[in-house]
């Protein structure tokens, strides 16, 4: 009863690896589907076809600007650093691959374009930092560095979350705020104690500068006297 068992367990395991197997499989073959989804609508906005907006039967005008072509390219750019890292981790973890970690793969286009937008919003709120000017006005360049920037962000999702957690930590912490402004209010102190004991210090030195000009010229005026009036010792002496 023993042996069953143990054939039994050992058929189960096999199973359990074959299921894990055909997990990976498929997370590789869908993530292959985007790369070359992604693939094909970068090349095809790059030169405005805009096919899967003409098979809608969407307006194209709105579509034809240099907005658009930014924040498309930089999600676009999200997405396949998502793909591209899941396809990377699939590969190196294949042999043990846990089809629990299925809905990661799964996810991670999705997970990588909404990242890269974010990471749009942040660079380009209130004025746009890169060339310094309107995004209306964004060129190749502008496209094709924000492309590379929702690229690292989405290939780089847990360390962009553990950024954004850090800035959330920084922002809304109520005891940490406290502790800033605290810190900022010690150091206004100390910057006009500072400056109220400079003045202190050039009023000292002007005072002792001007206590020695004054002995100066009393010396200088009695040096004078002296050498103009008559002898003391022959007015007062005897002959």
């Amino acid at each position: 009863m023993t042996n069953y068992e143990t054939l039994d367990d050992l058929v189960q395991i096999n199973n359990e690896k074959k299921r894990h197997g055909v997990a990976g499989t498929l997370c590789i073959f869908y993530l292959l589907l985007w790369l070359t989804l992604i693939s094909w609508q970068l090349f095809d906005v790059w030169i405005g076809q805009h096919s899967l907006a003409r098979w809608i039967r969407y307006d194209l005008e709105p579509l034809d600007t240099a907005v658009f072509r930014l924040v498309f390219f930089t999600v676009l750019g999200g997405a396949l650093g998502g793909v591209i890292n899941g396809i990377r981790s699939i590969l190196e973890w294949y042999p043990v691959f846990d089809r629990v970690y299925a809905w990661k793969y799964i996810v991670a286009p999705w997970l990588g374009a909404a990242l890269a937008l974010i990471a749009y919003t942040l660079l380009n709120s209130g004025v746009s930092i890169l060339g310094g000017g309107n995004i209306a006005d964004a060129n190749a360049a502008q496209i094709l560095t924000m492309f590379s920037t929702g690229f690292l962000a989405g290939y780089g999702a847990q360390d962009v979350f553990t950024w954004l957690d850090a800035q959330v930590s920084r922002l809304f912490d109520p005891d940490k705020a406290k502790t800033e402004i605290a810190a900022a209010v010690v150091k206004d102190i100390s910057k006009e104690t500072e400056t109220v004991r400079n003045e202190a210090d050039e009023n000292a030195n002007y005072e002792a500068d001007k206590i020695l000009t004054i002995n100066s010229v009393g010396a200088a005026a009695v040096t004078t006297i002296a050498n103009s009036s008559p002898h003391l010792d022959e007015l007062s002496g005897s002959h």
